[in-house]
């Protein structure tokens, strides 16, 4: 728990700096993968509070103790992951037939920094994303996380040499793709029901 209540507090302080940065900068790219930043957040403190919740011993009405939390938890951040998506979808749709400019350089600066700490995450995640539901969660969102960033700091030293924004909306689409995978990856009941079982069989 203490490894992704790290995370945790480098994610939030981030996704701050990445929505504004993409704001000022005119990236939709670093909006989206601000956006996805959001989920890893709010994916993050879930899994903590389930954590938390798990640990209590078991009741006669929760005959699993509480560790069913958790696999609401996965449920709630991959549903909250594929509406974010589609909105941004929707928003990078709607940009194709606008004229803008983006700061590529305040763009390319800002995913390099976004890429250094989700390559952090993810380093602080590896051990623990096998064995539980919640943290692999949390690590697929590192991951799109991870390729979003990439994905912004390629469009933004494209968008530089050759000037064509539309780079920076095809990334924020990619980008969104990759939730919407995640999201529907992480809502799979199959999975879930399989996570459940394995849990009964230890109680």
């Amino acid at each position: 728990s203490s490894s992704i209540f790290i995370v945790f507090i480098f994610t939030v302080i981030f996704l701050v700096v990445e929505i504004v940065g993409g704001i000022i900068s005119g990236s939709l790219s670093l909006i989206a993968d601000g956006f996805h930043m959001t989920t890893d957040a709010f994916a993050l403190g879930l899994t903590l509070i389930a954590f938390w919740i798990s640990q209590k011993p078991t009741e006669p009405t929760h005959t699993f103790g509480f560790r069913r939390a958790e696999i609401i938890a996965a449920l709630l951040n991959g549903v909250l992951l594929i509406i974010l998506s589609l909105i941004i979808v929707i928003g990078a749709l709607s940009r194709f037939n606008t004229n803008y400019e983006i700061d590529s350089g305040l763009m390319f600066y800002i995913a390099l920094v976004g890429l250094l700490i989700n390559f952090f995450g993810m380093y602080k995640l590896k051990d623990d994303r096998k064995s539980n539901l919640n943290m692999r969660g949390a690590f697929l969102h590192l991951v799109g996380d991870t390729l979003g960033s990439l994905g912004a700091l390629s469009a933004a030293v494209i968008i530089f040499f050759t000037g064509e924004v539309v780079v920076d909306i095809l990334v924020s689409l990619l980008i969104m793709l990759l939730s919407l995978y995640n999201g529907f990856n992480l809502s799979n009941m199959k999975q879930m029901d399989k996570q459940c079982s394995k849990k009964r069989n230890l109680e």
